[in-house]
């Protein structure tokens, strides 16, 4: 009994490194070891298209029968919240912050502070000229908001029927249907 709790043991076997995921594509299931990681793949790696990911909130309509793909203005919300924070920031960059100035200077400098109303109307000015400059990048954002809108409302989504399984496809400059399978 004592000789076997100072019996040398088989060191463990360490699994054979598995491929490098560039060069071996993963397949559904699949359970790579290499080093102290483990990686389960639940889905194979998506192939690479060139085009640039698509959000789960793009789809318009969602059913049973059939899933829509474009056509939405979902994102605007986000974008219409960053834009009001711009504002809000330029605003009070403008207004508020010379109020804050000048009370921090009139409580803890008030021998530099004689007529703080001429001061706090000079910092006024002063920040809202500076915060004038940012009407060009607001301007370049509302743009670019609003020619994205433009440019999906020109578009018509992409429809897959689930019971069918096709795909319909509508040409944005022909305006020719297409219907194919979609294996």
């Amino acid at each position: 009994m004592i000789s076997q709790l100072f019996k040398r043991r088989k060191p463990p076997e360490t699994p054979e490194s598995a491929p490098d995921i560039r060069s071996q594509r993963p397949r559904a299931g699949e359970l790579r070891v290499r080093g102290l990681n483990e990686t389960l793949f639940l889905a194979p790696l998506p192939v690479y298209t060139g085009q640039a990911q698509v959000s789960r909130r793009n789809f318009s309509a969602m059913n049973e029968t059939y899933l829509e793909l474009g056509g939405s203005n979902y994102g605007m919300v986000e974008l219409g919240k960053r834009l009001a924070i711009m504002i809000w920031m330029v605003l009070f960059m403008a207004f508020i912050a010379p109020s804050f100035f000048v009370a921090y200077g009139m409580f803890f400098y008030p021998e530099n502070f004689t007529d703080p109303v001429h001061e706090l109307i000079t910092g006024i000015t002063v920040f809202s000229t500076i915060s004038l400059a940012a009407i060009l990048p607001i301007g370049g954002y509302v743009y670019g908001m609003l020619s994205n809108v433009r440019t999906l409302a020109k578009s018509y989504p992409v429809r897959f029927n689930r019971q069918r399984r096709e795909v319909c496809y509508i040409d944005d400059t022909t305006h020719r249907v297409l219907i194919v399978p979609w294996e």
